[in-house]
């Protein structure tokens, strides 16, 4: 858990500084690090003060997460965590945002 911890507050404090990545793509990597820590249980508002934390506003994006049932095989696991990221990626790309 505290690995988990540790991997989206890393992920949270590292989206202004990452050089090559596009704002569409910052997305998707924190939209696979929220569905990450719904799927292995952590605590919601845990998750939410994290990002408040880290002045990321992505508090429907974690209720989003944290409405999709826990899956309880890897491979089921894998796939909702890419599917998750996919799906905001696309959503950005389709937006605009993309730069």
């Amino acid at each position: 858990m505290k690995k988990l911890l540790l991997l989206i507050t890393f992920t949270l404090s590292t989206l202004a500084t990452t050089a090559h990545a596009t704002p569409c793509d910052n997305l998707k990597n924190v939209s696979y690090a929220v569905m990450q820590a719904a799927q292995s249980g952590m605590d919601k508002q845990l998750v939410i003060n994290e990002a408040n934390k880290n002045g990321i506003e992505i508090e429907a994006m974690i209720n989003d997460a944290f409405n999709y049932p826990v899956i309880r095989d890897k491979a089921g696991k894998e796939a909702v965590k890419d599917l998750f990221s996919r799906l905001y990626y696309v959503a950005c790309m389709s937006s605009g945002t993309e730069v």
